[in-house]
């Protein structure tokens, strides 16, 4: 049953009830765990169990997935590929595999090698997750509100103008800023005609946003509503005067980090080079080198048509065959957003 539902029942000894009478399906674990974890053994699990001989499960994992992904804090570390799908996930195991299929729809329609994925076919289908996770929450709502009341509830993202990370005061403005606009006798989501705190608490629930805090050991940890909720916590509460970021698989359909970016008309610059410069291909955009100085295994562009300076790792330079950079270089990127919710190219060219 859902916890929401549930919640709502008004049950005595809830807690009780719950363990008593009912099998919670606890799917979390951590980066450093999930190899251990049920999730990664169900997953893996299936794959295995498709395959003409007997395998373990790991060494099935290993096969099809033998690239990496870089870490979202340290660019010297790489990242198992599983790490990527939690990041993108409600750590549902349906949500896991729907990535999978989509990654394979797109091996089998756009790469050579068709027995193994790869990071790019990754990264190609985070838009079409991204709409299949969203859909997720429409349908998640439907118990409460029609499709109406849930694009009034999406269209407030558009206030945020591309940003997925944001203080509470920027929220709280932007929450202001929308409530203005929509009529009070048009909506029917009590939530849009409250305050800021209730509309804030009610996008966590929904698992739209998150809170950052710092953790022990000096790392930014992201709160999300279906890792802080535990059989006597059905309901977290967000905390206030924190620092939001949108979930990383729902920032695409939102329109908000790299599509917002991308949705922004293109910025007319002055060039000083007579070289031609050719548009790149859909999808690819060039970007200047910020600086050549790369101690700590990476550095920047600086996108020609405008928006946030693209985080570029030491590593995919050597992987892209680029050689020596310098500041003021221009090359061609394609670039997606990482856990964070900053942008990182995930492929490089010279013009």
């Amino acid at each position: 049953m859902r916890p929401d539902i549930l919640d709502q029942m008004g049950f005595q000894n809830l807690n009780g009830k719950v363990r008593d009478n009912g099998v919670v399906l606890n799917w979390q674990t951590t980066y450093d765990e999930f190899r251990t974890s049920p999730i990664f053994k169900m997953i893996s699990g299936i794959i295995a169990r498709q395959q003409p001989i007997k395998i373990e499960p790991q060494e099935c994992w290993k096969h099809y997935f033998p690239y990496s992904l870089q870490n979202q804090r340290i660019s010297e570390k790489q990242d198992d590929p599983f790490i990527g799908l939690l990041r993108y996930s409600f750590y549902r195991p349906r949500d896991i595999v729907q990535y999978l299929i989509l990654m394979q729809n797109y091996v089998q329609q756009n790469q050579n090698e068709k027995n193994h994925f790869t990071e790019k076919s990754f990264h190609k289908c985070e838009r079409e997750f991204s709409d299949y996770l969203l859909g997720e929450v429409k349908d998640y709502l439907s118990f409460y509100y029609n499709s109406f009341d849930f694009d009034q509830i999406v269209g407030f993202f558009s206030t945020l103008r591309g940003r997925n990370n944001f203080s509470w005061e920027h929220f709280s403005n932007s929450f202001n800023e929308y409530k203005s606009k929509l009529s009070d006798e048009l909506t029917g989501v009590d939530e849009l005609r409250g305050t800021p705190q209730k509309f804030l608490q009610f996008l966590y629930s929904l698992n739209f946003i998150g809170y950052i805090e710092q953790d022990e050991f000096g790392g930014n940890f992201v709160h999300w509503c279906f890792r802080d909720r535990t059989p006597v916590k059905l309901r977290p509460q967000v905390k206030y005067d924190r620092t939001y970021t949108v979930h990383p698989g729902l920032a695409r359909s939102l329109l908000v980090g790299r599509a917002g970016v991308s949705a922004r008309p293109p910025r007319i610059t002055h060039r000083t080079s007579k070289r031609k410069h050719h548009a790149p291909p859909s999808g690819l955009r060039i970007g200047r080198i910020i600086s050549g100085k790369m101690q700590k295994g990476f550095t920047f562009l600086k996108p020609n048509d405008g928006g946030e300076d693209v985080f570029v790792s030491l590593d995919l330079i050597r992987k892209e065959g680029i050689g020596k950079i310098r500041k003021g270089d221009e090359l061609i990127f394609e670039a997606a957003i990482g856990s964070t919710g900053r942008l990182r190219a995930i492929s490089l060219k010279r013009p």
